[in-house]
């Protein structure tokens, strides 16, 4: 499933949830440049054991819009409208956290 909401500072951030939607959620962190569509194995797993995956598009990328000035780096707190109460996949959830990267 994928959401967009509006960020603090009026953005759009694009959400995608997958796996176990009552599971524990779990926000995943992508490198850069990376959209936060859910890896298929990943999913596969994540409903198996009951875990709700949750990933974002870094802003300007996706569906998430860019925010003029900004400089790839300072994506680093785009994360926090995820842990948002404005998102219902999270709201009132403690959410963990795991990150991943192509670049090694």
């Amino acid at each position: 499933m994928t959401t967009s909401v509006t960020t603090r500072d009026g953005r759009t951030l694009e959400v995608h949830e997958a796996g176990d939607p009552t599971g524990l959620p779990v926000i995943v962190h992508h490198g850069t440049p990376m959209s936060g569509v859910p890896y298929a194995p990943h999913v596969e797993l994540a409903s198996e054991q009951g875990i709700r995956l949750l990933g974002y598009d870094r802003p300007g990328y996706g569906g998430s819009t860019r925010s003029a000035g900004r400089k790839v780096a300072d994506c680093k707190g785009c994360p926090a409208p995820a842990t948002d109460a404005r998102i219902p996949a999270v709201s009132g959830d403690p959410a963990h956290r795991t990150a991943r990267t192509q670049s090694g």
